[in-house]
């Protein structure tokens, strides 16, 4: 009697422990047993969950930073194009490189690409200086006249000599020792146009590039000098060939038509600076 009301007090009260060896103590183990089973799914469904969670959110962003990536690669690519289209329309303008590349390459096709050398001495580090705001001082009305009246002297001497060598009626390939990259030199730092062309235009681009970091200034600056290598030594290689295929009348016509747009922009720098110093 008193374990049957010991029994039915065990199984009546949640708050008393089942007798020992009890069949409510078997029970109460097979109930704990399934709980602690049922605990272990869900603790184990979650733990799934949240990984299949976590594995989405880092596919979703391995998938952003690719499509950043290539967003980011077209970007470059379409500013790239863009900066190497802008640079062959100043390349390929007339002026005074252009007249002395033609005029120098009937001594050798290969002169254009030195000139080349001796304008990126002077072109690259513009850019720099530009993109540490040197471009203001570029801007200043009494620099450019300064320029321009020291290039425009330059250009009256190379337009005079240019000149007096087609009075020759033997045009010796030697005769000339000025060296084609101090030429190039020479004509950068002295052309006030090409100096406000970095200050405004070319000012613009460097900002661009800048904002694709490091590599992208490198690549406009590698690229932009390259569009005045290749344009250059074209010329001089097509002038060289010309005055082979033509012979003396052809040299003698690049002669002239280089010295007189020498001279032509010799006279346009001195009256520009000129018109600025006095005015």
């Amino acid at each position: 009697m008193r374990n049957s009301l010991q029994a039915h007090t065990y199984a009546f009260n949640p708050y008393v422990s089942a007798a020992p060896g009890s069949s409510c103590e078997a029970h109460l183990q097979h109930d704990q047993v399934a709980a602690l089973i049922r605990s272990a799914a869900q603790a184990v469904g979650k733990g799934y969950i949240h990984y299949q969670n976590s594995n989405a959110v880092a596919w979703r962003g391995i998938l952003t930073h690719t499509n950043r990536r290539r967003d980011g690669e077209a970007h470059v690519g379409t500013f790239l194009l863009e900066a190497i289209l802008v640079s062959l329309s100043g390349v390929m303008a007339p002026g005074p490189m252009t007249a002395v590349t033609v005029g120098a390459a009937t001594r050798s096709p290969h002169v254009g690409a030195w000139i080349a050398v001796g304008h990126g001495i002077i072109e690259i580090p513009l850019m720099i200086g530009v993109l540490y705001g040197f471009g203001t001082v570029l801007n200043h009305p009494t620099a450019q006249a300064m320029i321009g009246l020291v290039g425009g002297l330059f250009l009256l001497f190379m337009g005079i000599n240019m000149l007096r060598r087609f009075r020759r009626v033997q045009i010796n390939p030697q005769t000339s020792r000025r060296s084609p990259i101090m030429t190039g030199i020479v004509l950068s730092a002295g052309n006030p146009y090409f100096l406000i062309w970095w200050a405004t235009v070319g000012a613009t681009l460097v900002m661009k590039s800048v904002g694709f970091g490091i590599l992208g200034f490198s690549a406009f600056a590698v690229l932009h000098w390259l569009c005045d290598f290749i344009w250059c030594y074209l010329l001089s290689a097509l002038s060289f060939r010309g005055r082979g295929f033509f012979g003396g009348t052809f040299q003698r016509a690049v002669l002239v038509l280089s010295g007189a747009g020498l001279l032509f922009f010799s006279a346009k720098f001195l009256v520009d600076a000129l018109r600025v110093l006095f005015s």
